[in-house]
């Protein structure tokens, strides 16, 4: 799908990436959800779902699930027949509270008609842009149902935002903490104690991030080889870049590219 970009006045900024419909299989057993993308599952039966605080959650028909950026989950698969229905987003001024890392949204009269439009679209017209509107309106609905704890606003601190604006403009770039702190008007170590309380993350984890959500873009949309994509977001060695990315992803680059062009049947 191209992906759609919608961005406010206010530079917030929510990015669909990928939207599936995939049949779980063995790689939904013991898979470690990781990486900075939203998602938005919503399962067509139960027998697969995630292990949170050491108890098994099936992910269950009436309900969507909303999980933040870094969830840091294992999932289950009991072996029954589940389809599956993804939506992989970024929401670029907000992250979510590790409090909150499993959110269930009822399907409501409001979210049913989004849903089964959205699913019908992603098996007969995947490249329409009618369903990367209709995902999209799904996407913003569930987030107002989110607790206001679980959705924390980054512009509440705009220095913060101005780094990672600049970070994601520079993904090529060597982290410079010097060069950031004076962008932000911090001292470097202040600048990162204040980065971590905003975003959870340091600012070498966060780039870290946005280099492989980038690289896992270009690998699915793109024709680009390993050598090109590693320039692309600052990787000089592409046999680190190809450990790094299956840490991220479940699956090495060439095999994560075949996934996407073959319909994702392989882990997410």
């Amino acid at each position: 799908m191209n992906k759609i970009n919608f961005i406010q006045s206010s530079g917030r900024q929510l990015l669909l990436e990928e939207i599936r419909i995939t049949p779980l299989q063995k790689f939904w057993h013991h898979f470690l959800l990781s990486g900075g993308s939203w998602r938005l599952y919503w399962n067509d039966a139960p027998g697969a779902g995630v292990i949170l605080g050491g108890k098994k959650v099936e992910l269950q028909p009436d309900s969507l699930y909303v999980l933040p950026p870094y969830p840091e989950l294992l999932t289950f698969w009991r072996g029954t027949p589940v389809n599956q229905f993804y939506i992989h987003f970024e929401v670029a001024s907000f992250f979510g509270s590790p409090e909150y890392r499993l959110n269930r949204i009822e399907l409501t009269p409001e979210l049913r008609p989004l849903l089964a439009e959205s699913r019908q679209l992603a098996v007969g017209d995947p490249d329409s842009g009618r369903l990367e509107l209709a995902a999209f309106a799904l996407v913003a609905m569930a987030l107002t149902r989110l607790p206001p704890e679980a959705l924390y606003e980054l512009d509440r601190d705009r220095r913060i935002t101005r780094v990672c604006d600049w970070m994601r403009s520079h993904l090529a770039r060597e982290l410079e903490i010097p060069v950031l702190a004076r962008l932000a008007g911090f001292a470097p170590n202040a600048l990162i104690r204040r980065f971590r309380e905003v975003t959870g993350r340091t600012p070498h984890q966060y780039l870290l991030n946005l280099r492989y959500l980038q690289a896992a873009r270009l690998l699915a949309s793109t024709e680009l080889g390993i050598e090109e994509i590693c320039a692309e977001i600052g990787v000089r060695d592409r046999f680190h870049f190809s450990r790094t990315f299956k840490r991220f992803y479940g699956t090495p680059p060439a095999a994560f590219r075949a996934a996407r062009r073959d319909g994702g049947t392989q882990a997410e």
